[in-house]
């Protein structure tokens, strides 16, 4: 068989396919009723309005570099992580924790919790906290000007991490998920380098284009005034964020695509052995991979394989 990023021991979720698929065709009914109810007769401005309650007390801590600062010791402590451990730790995914730091811990773990609390990544990115440590010391301005791609460039990176995740049959080798974040590193940097930090990030960088979409899930809404400086906190029910307008195009609607159909729930593998029915969770996992339901992430394979 094909073996993808599941490593560890397999665990077969205790329930059968039928039930599974019953329960996600009830939360795609139940959400178009939620949506008639609440939104149906809802247009014009009216449409996109949505409560929110300031939170000034929020204000100053925000504004303050303690906690970009806290957040990009993490992000880069977790890069280096990722480069060390890879690279030089254990062949066997199972022992290497570089396998866990991508696939659940980051993967995983980070972008739910970013749908649930807000757009960690702003927080966490290894990439911007380093470009803006030398800047602190050394001075940079762009070379040169991006041209006019949208956000096309970011589409190609994230269709490359989602073919690396789900199809190559090469995520679980922890040497190449080293040496292919020390690279894409290398190339974020010189990218903000060459055409600056936020065009190369909002346009090209596409773990930033995935956070801030998963971001508008979140309660927490930032507000910033003409200059770009923080002018008040927000906290808003879930999912309201939405409504918010954004940049729309193509590359915009190709993007939303490839994130919903390489994160909407666990890939069925093969038939289990003891089962003439494929199990609702087939997945080769330890006992703390990502996929801990059918629905929690898709960090589970597409097919199913043990190792040998």
């Amino acid at each position: 068989m094909i073996l993808l990023h599941g490593f560890g021991q397999r665990y077969d979720l205790p329930i059968s396919l039928a039930l599974y698929l019953y329960a996600a065709a009830g939360v795609v009914v139940v959400s178009f009723v939620l949506v008639y109810l609440f939104a149906g007769d809802q247009v014009g401005a009216k449409a996109i309005q949505y409560p929110r309650r300031p939170v000034p007390a929020l204000v100053p801590i925000a504004r303050s570099r303690w906690p970009r600062f806290v957040g990009g010791f993490v992000g880069v402590a977790g890069l280096l992580a990722i480069v060390i451990t890879g690279l030089f730790g254990s062949p066997k995914p199972e022992l290497n924790p570089v396998e866990y730091l991508t696939w659940v811990y980051f993967w995983a773990g980070m972008v739910i919790l970013s749908g649930f609390v807000g757009n960690l990544w702003y927080l966490l990115n290894p990439w911007a906290a380093i470009y803006d440590a030398i800047t602190r010391f050394v001075p940079l301005r762009p070379i040169g000007k991006l041209p006019s791609v949208g956000i096309w460039p970011a589409v190609a990176a994230y269709f490359a991490f989602a073919c690396l995740e789900l199809t190559s049959g090469m995520s679980n080798r922890p040497w190449l998920v080293a040496s292919l974040a020390l690279v894409y590193a290398l190339v974020t940097l010189a990218g903000m380098v060459l055409f600056g930090r936020d065009e190369w990030l909002e346009h090209c960088e596409g773990f930033t284009v995935l956070f801030n979409i998963i971001g508008r899930f979140g309660p927490v809404e930032a507000e910033r005034d003409e200059t770009g400086r923080l002018a008040m906190v927000y906290l808003r029910p879930w999912g309201v964020g939405l409504l918010r307008p954004s940049p729309a195009g193509w590359d915009r609607v190709i993007f939303v695509i490839l994130m919903l159909s390489t994160r909407s729930g666990c890939h069925w593998g093969p038939l289990d052995s003891s089962s003439s029915e494929p199990s609702a969770s087939s997945c080769s996992r330890s006992p703390f991979s990502s996929c801990s339901s059918p629905s929690w992430s898709s960090s589970c394979s597409l097919a199913n394989a043990t190792s040998t």
